[in-house]
């Protein structure tokens, strides 16, 4: 089942202090959530589902990509040939299996990849083999992150 686009739900402000309860720890207890809101365990159990159902909320586990050595993070910043294909040629690039994150940007980029590639010849097979496959690319210009501060992938 397809997931609704995010424009039909809109979080209220319970949701928001459930997302926030999460944020802090993604394996606390609905109980522990419940009594902190003055709410039932029930309640906070769907209240999650459906924030799940609906795309607004993935509970996952995340590293410090500073403690992984054998891979790098990277941005490419992207700009598209025809610019009334930006969202399709962000879903496209989405897909590959290096991206973690994209984003549609104004400015200089049409478009950010965040990508986690191996540091062993990572960046140049992400940019001669993956990123290829999306055509309609004009030029990309990389950005090797060396530390991340306060950043999980």
């Amino acid at each position: 089942m397809p997931k609704e686009s995010l424009q039909t739900y809109i979080p209220d402000e319970i949701d928001l202090k459930i997302i926030k309860a999460l944020r802090e720890d993604g394996r606390k207890p609905n109980a522990a959530i419940a009594a902190t809101l003055n709410l039932t365990e029930g309640t906070i159990r769907a209240r999650v589902k459906i924030l799940q159902k609906k795309g607004v909320l993935k509970i996952s586990g995340l590293v410090n990509p500073n403690s992984i050595s054998d891979y790098q993070i990277a941005i490419i910043g992207i700009n598209v040939k025809e610019s009334y294909l930006l969202k399709e040629k962000a879903q496209e690039i989405s897909e590959l299996n290096e991206v973690l994150n994209v984003s549609i940007a104004a400015g200089r980029y049409d478009i950010f990849a965040e990508i986690k590639i191996p540091s062993n010849r990572g960046l140049i097979d992400f940019l001669s083999k993956s990123l290829p496959q999306v055509k309609g690319i004009e030029s990309t210009e990389s950005f090797m992150m060396l530390e991340s501060i306060h950043k999980w992938v």
